[in-house]
């Protein structure tokens, strides 16, 4: 569950920066480097994402899952050059894989990978899931619907 605000929190709450210093960071390390204007129009696309997007983090908590709590199969999904969940969280997960969870790394892309690489993330989403929809999918007893 770590994203891109999880990490932006963690920084706000230990280094000595300002809101504008840390979401220019942020930009740095979500997409590379970028001229000054563009810096500035990621800073702004940002700050509206923290307004706006669902998320289970916020300054005051972030939240966690338990590895292996999940009772459903598992896509565990990274990037090799993620700075936010780097490869070692990803494999971190390899002792609490159960039958039918997967683990994928996309060679690049950084935390955006799935922008950068649709089709391919795409592909291992779909192996995915013809995988696990035999194993899933249970009869339809129609005696037992009321």
């Amino acid at each position: 569950m770590v994203d891109w605000q999880a990490h932006y929190y963690a920084q706000l709450e230990k280094l000595p920066c300002t809101r504008q210093q840390i979401l220019a960071q942020m930009a740095f390390t979500l997409f590379g480097h970028q001229a000054r204007p563009l810096v500035n129009g990621w800073v702004k696309l940002l700050e509206q994402d923290l307004a706006q997007s669902p998320s289970p983090h916020s300054l005051l908590k972030r939240t966690s899952l338990c590895p292996g709590s999940a009772a459903v199969p598992m896509l565990i999904c990274g990037s090799l050059d993620d700075a936010i969940t780097d490869p070692t969280q990803i494999q971190g997960w390899k002792p609490w894989l159960k039958a039918g969870d997967r683990l994928w790394q996309c060679p690049s892309g950084r935390h955006f990978f799935h922008a950068t690489h649709p089709h391919l993330t795409a592909r291992k989403i779909l192996d995915f899931w013809h995988v696990i929809e035999p194993q899933t999918l249970q009869p339809l007893n129609l005696d037992a619907i009321p």
